[in-house]
Order: structure tokens, then sequence, then C-alpha cells
């Protein structure tokens, strides 16, 4: 009988032993219905609408950094060139000949790098760069960027010409819902400053 009571207490200590060696398996949360619906990412004209009228009627942020008070400018380019992504073709501007920066050298030596990098961060909205292309667009005198904002709700795409980096900061913080603009040198102003810009920026006007 001792036996028996030794061999049953063995078996039993090795169950247990077995148990506490064994691994858990935990089922991956459930997520919720707010964490699988899928985010909407396509521009709406009467959400956009609507949030430019918030915009118009909210209060100006008051506490804003003034930024940096000194900085290097870059002296006038002499000539730029402008090699079209369709056809190949590469169109010259060359500076004027009372030395100023001409609109189309400004927008080709400053302005167009910039201002792809913003416009590849924002969904539904284009960069038009062809007017700089002399082949493409022969009877174009001053070419300009042209932003190219789709929305879901309408047909036709909006067109807003001669843009530059600053408008497409401008359109990228009032879509995600910002209220300051950073310029230049991490200066800070009041995105409702350029209500008026982001009209016609994205081709929406709103109630006086």
């Amino acid at each position: 009988m001792p036996v028996l009571l030794t061999v049953f207490a063995i078996v039993i200590l090795l169950l247990v032993l077995g148990g506490c060696g064994e691994k858990k398996s935990f089922a991956p949360p459930v997520p919720t219905p707010a964490q699988t619906a899928p985010k909407s990412t396509s521009l709406s004209r009467s959400e956009t609408q609507q949030r430019l009228k918030q915009l118009a009627t909210a209060p100006a942020p008051t506490s804003l950094n003034h930024g940096a008070m000194c900085y290097d400018s870059a002296g006038p380019a002499l000539v730029s060139q402008y090699l079209c992504p369709k056809c190949g073709n590469k169109s010259v501007y060359p500076l004027p000949a009372d030395g100023r920066t001409s609109p189309e050298v400004g927008a080709l030596t400053w302005e167009l790098q910039a201002c792809k990098r913003q416009v590849g961060e924002l969904k539904d909205i284009e960069l038009d760069e062809s007017q700089f292309c002399k082949k493409c667009s022969p009877n174009v005198t001053a070419p300009k960027l042209v932003l190219v904002v789709r929305y879901e709700d309408r047909a036709e795409p909006h067109r807003a010409e001669g843009v530059t980096h600053q408008d497409l900061a401008i359109v990228q913080e009032f879509l995600s819902g910002k209220t300051k603009h950073m310029g230049e040198q991490g200066r800070e102003t009041a995105l409702k400053d350029y209500l008026k810009r982001l009209q016609f920026l994205l081709g929406i006007e709103i109630d006086k």
C-alpha cells in the first residue's frame, strides 16, 4: 500500500510539472469596428468646404513662434533648364537681360523640386508642370506650375495656376487639421490668415 501511494504521488507530481512547462497560447485581440473600418483618403469637396468654414470662424492661435531673424539668401540663377518627363525635350530659360530673376527661372530653380516633394504627400492632389515644356506647350509664353485637385464628389478636377511651395505647405497643413503655418526659419503664422489663398487653391468659396 505505501508503494502504491508513492507511485501515485510521483505520477501526480510529473503531471503538475508537465503542465507548468506547457506554452500557453493567447488569441490576438479582436479589433473593434473603429479599428477595422477603412480610413477615408479621398477628398470630398463638401467636407472640405465645411472645414474651410470652420477655419474662418475659429479664433486664430495666439501662441506663435517668430522664428529666426537672419538668413542667407541665395544669388540669382543664371539659367534654368527643364527636362520634360513626358516627351524628353529640354527647354532652356535664361536670366533676363536686366539681371533680375524671371518667374520662370525662379520656379524651376527653387519651386519645382520643393513642390514635387510636398505634393507627393497629398492624396488626390497633383502638380502639372507641362507648361514649362516648350514642345508640349508651344503657345505658353509665361509658364506656371499648376495645382490639380480631384474631388470624389466633383466630376472635373480643379486647377490653380501659379502655385508655390508655400501654397502646397498651407494646403497640407489645412488638410492635416493644423491651425498654424510653419514658414521660413521656423516662423509661425495663423493658418486663418491664408484663408483666401486656400479657397483659390482648393477651388472652393465659402460664405462671408
